[in-house]
């Protein structure tokens, strides 16, 4: 039968998360509870069969990968190998730890990311944090390179997690914690707008541009012939009417337009007007895509925002998001006269462009935190 109250954390509990959220699951929504007292059935002991897929729902129990949990009392330890028991003594904030099934509750959100705080780097965290406060979400089996789900709700905001971090007592590297929560904005889309407005975000000691606070997705009502209707940019800066759009390598469905024009080059006679027809389909489709990307920017800059298309190569060719951002700031600077002088220095540092680029590909190669 199964395990009874068992509270997850750390790892454990962002796997959940992840999972939860892939479903769709409101995690603001759900049920708030207290920490669990892990008990075995009466005449039992705990063993790796409470925990296989048949009876358990969640992360099964190995060595190399523990199942971690949290418990209020030294003596509500679960005594298994591949479980590994976080004791908690202190009082938690209100809404600590969530409702997940009969038998399982899991930290709460705002308390999984101070947790992390205690393995994670500070950029990881910040990281971390833009998916918690957006609408995406790192693939729960390979968080690395595993596909991301988007559309999602998000698990918290960033006031609710500062409201939290103020609220919590030390420990866990409450003031890690908070500084990262810092750096964080809400309304992240997709884990690109994540990764870019962490690394602008961040300091340079910290290997970021230094160039934050941004926005993100911020609503642009356009004027004139467009009135009424809004476009929302990803990233925008405070310090010049200036910004990002992320155009990444599925922007335009090129691989689509491929197959269909193999496609209508293969078909029979039977079947070749239908093809053709597909293929004219999806080129018209790629194509309205490109007219609305010059409208976009076009109505932007109308609106007195110049936003910059970045792609894929922008961003993960070495060197290349420096001389993108040196034109953004060369264009802010020119346009609306603002200082840049700051923000350049450190792209004349070649050590430090060389340890931003490191740590960008590292970002978007992020796996959980080991908390063995």
């Amino acid at each position: 039968m199964n395990p009874m109250g068992i509270t997850l954390a750390y790892n454990s509990a962002l796997h959940v998360l992840r999972l939860l959220r892939a479903k769709g699951k409101d995690v603001k929504g759900m049920d708030r509870t207290t920490i669990s007292r892990p008990v075995p059935w009466v005449g039992k002991r705990w063993s790796v069969a409470d925990f296989l897929p048949s009876q358990w729902s969640w992360q099964s129990v190995n060595a190399h990968d523990p199942l971690h949990i949290m418990v209020a009392d030294p003596s509500d330890r679960v005594w298994l190998r591949g479980v590994k028991s976080h004791v908690c003594t202190r009082d938690l904030p209100p809404g600590s730890i969530v409702w997940v099934d009969e038998h399982t509750s899991m930290v709460s959100p705002p308390l999984l990311f101070l947790q992390m705080a205690r393995y994670m780097s500070l950029p990881s965290l910040v990281m971390l944090g833009y998916e918690l406060c957006g609408h995406y979400s790192r693939n729960a089996a390979d968080p690395s390179n595993g596909p991301i789900t988007d559309g999602l709700r998000a698990a918290m905001s960033v006031e609710e997690l500062t409201k939290y971090l103020q609220s919590a007592k030390s420990g866990w590297r409450l003031q890690q914690a908070r500084k990262a929560a810092g750096y964080v904005q809400d309304h992240a889309v997709s884990i690109m707008e994540g990764l870019l407005s962490t690394i602008y975000s961040l300091p340079v000691k910290d290997l970021g541009y230094g160039m934050g606070p941004v926005t993100l997705n911020e609503r642009v009502s356009l004027g004139g012939e467009e009135h009424g209707r809004s476009r929302y940019p990803d990233i925008m800066f405070s310090f010049a009417p200036i910004g990002i759009n992320y155009d990444g390598s599925d922007h335009l469905d090129l691989d689509g337009l491929i197959a269909c024009a193999t496609q209508a080059e293969r078909a029979d006679e039977d079947h070749r007007m239908e093809a053709q027809l597909d293929l004219e389909d999806k080129r018209e489709a790629v194509r309205a895509k490109v007219v609305d990307d010059a409208a976009r920017n076009r109505q932007l800059a109308a609106c007195g925002r110049i936003v910059f298309p970045a792609t894929k190569e922008n961003v993960f060719t070495e060197g290349a998001l420096d001389k993108f951002t040196r034109e953004m700031l060369d264009c802010a600077h020119a346009i609306f006269g603002a200082d840049v002088t700051q923000y350049k220095k450190s792209l004349n540092d070649t050590e430090v462009c060389n340890e931003r680029f490191e740590l960008l590909s590292s970002l978007m190669s992020f796996e959980s935190a080991e908390c063995n």
